[in-house]
């Protein structure tokens, strides 16, 4: 297989629904925030005009801030940061490596939080997914392949099917990624961390 996997399926209501709720109990976003949070919103609604719409700045600095809000609250913030990495602005996050490095590992700081429940998980790993879209991102996880597949490889075993299939297709786009640029070390990290998920697929919940 030489074409990568993305999450790109967008509901947008979800998420923003759920972002205001935390919004109205916490407080975290100024008036001036949630103008460019409505705004962010309607930009990424609809991906049939995504050549139209522009993701601007303030949205994309935004967005830093909200993946980073504490990790019982961080699982809306994931699942628009999912969806905005389909957009093509996603881009602005990764033009330079320092900060595409930053939002590699802001996704498996969420992975490797034991506090992180299993819906944070699911989504931090199909935002790493994602990522694969575009090829400065691509650089980044390719520079941070060893700790980013060390990140990854504990939920193969997650119990939840949908937190393994996430992780097994962050491995798949490594996969692939090998193909066309070979990583032999690469390889054998992803070998090994799918061998471990062959011996335990027994007993895993379907």
């Amino acid at each position: 297989m030489r074409q990568s996997l993305f999450y790109d399926q967008v509901k947008i209501a979800g998420p923003q629904k759920k972002i205001m709720e935390f919004q109205e109990a916490n407080q975290f976003m100024e008036d001036k925030d949630v103008k460019v949070f409505d705004r962010l919103c309607a930009s990424l609604a609809d991906p049939t005009k995504y050549y139209l719409t522009r993701v601007d700045d303030y949205g994309a600095a935004l967005l830093v801030r909200l993946v980073e809000l504490p990790v019982d609250k961080v699982f809306p913030c994931l699942d628009l940061y999912r969806i905005f990495l389909t957009h093509p602005d996603m881009t602005m996050h990764f033009k330079k490596f320092e900060e595409g490095v930053s939002r590699v590992y802001g996704m498996m700081t969420i992975l490797e939080n034991k506090q992180a429940g299993d819906p944070a998980k699911m989504l931090a790993l199909r935002c790493l997914c994602n990522m694969f879209k575009d090829q400065s991102a691509i650089y980044a996880l390719r520079e941070k392949r060893q700790k980013v597949i060390e990140s990854v490889s504990p939920h193969l075993l997650n119990p939840k099917a949908t937190v393994r299939e996430s992780a097994i297709t962050v491995l798949l786009n490594y996969s692939v990624q090998f193909l066309m640029k070979d990583d032999q070390e690469g390889k054998i990290q992803c070998l090994s961390a799918l061998s471990a998920l062959a011996g335990q697929k027994d007993s895993l919940d379907e």
